[in-house]
This record gives C-alpha cells, sequence and structure tokens, in this order.
C-alpha cells in the first residue's frame, strides 16, 4: 500500500510540476520524490543552472514538518552574470513553495509547519510575506505556511507577479548582458558578464 501511495503522489507531483511548462518560467525542473514511512524528500532540480534544492518533510500525526530546505546553487553562474545567478534563486525558491502548496494540497493539510536552520530559512524568507510571523529560537527558525485553496490563489497571484516583474526586468538587461541575451534566445546559458544587482532592481 506504501508503493501505490508511494507512486500516486509521486505521479501527482510530477504532473504538477509538468504543467509549469504552460506558465513560461525562465527555467525548467525534474523532480525527484521519495515518500517514506516518517518522510517525504524531494530534489527540485532546475536544468539550465543546476540549481537544485533538497527538501524534506517528516510527518507527524497528520502533520506535515519542513526539516531541510537545502538550495544547492551555482558558483560559477554567480561570477559570471548576476542576474541570471539572482533570477535562479528567486524562481527556484518560489517553485519549491509551488511544490509545497502541492503537497498540502494533497495530503489534504491546511498548512504546513518549517523547522529550519537559519541558513535554511534565511533563503525562505526572501518571501516571508507569504509566512505566518517567523519564531526565533537559538539556531532554529519556525515559520507556518498555510496551505489553504484561498491562500494559494494569493500565493500564485503574486508568484505571477513577481515572474512578470522579473522577466521584464532580465528583458531590460539584455543590452548590457550578452550572455543574459544568448540564454533568453536559446535557453542555454552560456555566462559572460558581471552585472548589477538583479534583486534590488525587483525591489
Amino acid at each position: 500500500m506504501d508503493s501505490i501511495n508511494n507512486n500516486a503522489m509521486s505521479d501527482h507531483l510530477t504532473n504538477h510540476i509538468n504543467s509549469w511548462e504552460q506558465r513560461k518560467l525562465i527555467f525548467s525542473y525534474k523532480l525527484t520524490f521519495v515518500d517514506t514511512v516518517k518522510e517525504i524528500n524531494i530534489v527540485l532540480l532546475q536544468k539550465e543552472t543546476n540549481f537544485f534544492l533538497w527538501l524534506s518533510l517528516e510527518k507527524s500525526q497528520k502533520k506535515l514538518i519542513v526539516e531541510k530546505f537545502t538550495l544547492i546553487d551555482n558558483k560559477q553562474l554567480k561570477e559570471k552574470s548576476t542576474n541570471l545567478f539572482e533570477a535562479a534563486t528567486l524562481e527556484i525558491i518560489l517553485q519549491a513553495l509551488d511544490v509545497f502548496f502541492c503537497i498540502g494540497e494533497y495530503k489534504a493539510v491546511k498548512e504546513i509547519k518549517f523547522s529550519l536552520e537559519k541558513d535554511d530559512a534565511n533563503d525562505l524568507l526572501i518571501f516571508s510575506s507569504f509566512f505566518h510571523y517567523p519564531i526565533y529560537q537559538e539556531q532554529q527558525v519556525f515559520l507556518t505556511l498555510s496551505t489553504t485553496k484561498k491562500a494559494y490563489e494569493v500565493f500564485n497571484h503574486n508568484n505571477q507577479k513577481v515572474h512578470t516583474k522579473m522577466c521584464t526586468e532580465l528583458w531590460k538587461r539584455q543590452k548590457e548582458d550578452a550572455s543574459l541575451t544568448q540564454y533568453l534566445q536559446n535557453q542555454k546559458p552560456i555566462f559572460s558578464l558581471e552585472n548589477g544587482n538583479f534583486l534590488a532592481a525587483l525591489g
């Protein structure tokens, strides 16, 4: 039965990831998923950059608690194109949140708790408005993400706004970033320029 449930949830998440292609994201993604008795382990890979997020959720009395949110980025990309590096960072975090909403819906839970080390939490707190007030305790940060239908509608609306703003800003910067131009035209990351702060431009 666990194997059946595992496959069903894996298929559900894979179908959800595939639906992102219709949203015209900046990057594309692949998801690896393992659902065990005690936890759910997910690796979300950003194909063009080789960024990936390792996510681990503990199952506890019909609750889901995220205990790992570890982003592994591409330092070479950061050195050569700040624009694409920061766009890649923002988008993979947003799409990981989208995955959490999908898991919440599938598991029929109204919220997902986060118990993270500060370094892991810092990446998520870029989008702190999606969470209830964080609680800090020594080296741990505790967060709560509402996964109700209404909360997802708000998230999805804001996610689309951020992506629109990212795309607009990236197109503006093509004149000063040849590698960005080449990526947007070919979807192949060939980087040649160090540039200004893309995060700051988004406000």
